[in-house]
């Protein structure tokens, strides 16, 4: 389910209702946490992947916005600029 759905309870394409704090989907950081760190957890590979630290690999998206700082009805505008896996860039948007 994309994170802006996890956030505003809508799917992207719907009228979003922004939840608050202490609902179940909860805030944003706790959800791109639980997509990164607690997918990888999930999976076995935290030591490997999850997060940007010393020796773990480098696998990241570059985003079109800072999702932090736009409005939580305006994330679903967001598209993946670049995407590095094993800090090699494996896909560039044209």
């Amino acid at each position: 389910m994309p994170i802006s759905s996890n956030r505003t309870k809508s799917s992207p394409m719907s009228s979003p209702i922004p939840t608050t704090m202490g609902s179940r989907y909860g805030r944003l950081e706790e959800a791109v946490d639980l997509w990164t760190r607690g997918s990888a957890d999930c999976e076995g590979w935290d030591s490997m992947i999850g997060s940007i630290e010393p020796g773990k690999k480098a696998d990241f998206a570059i985003l079109s916005q800072d999702i932090f700082t736009i409005p939580v009805r305006e994330i679903h505008n967001t598209v993946a600029e670049e995407t590095w896996l094993d800090g090699k860039r494996v896909y560039r948007r044209s």
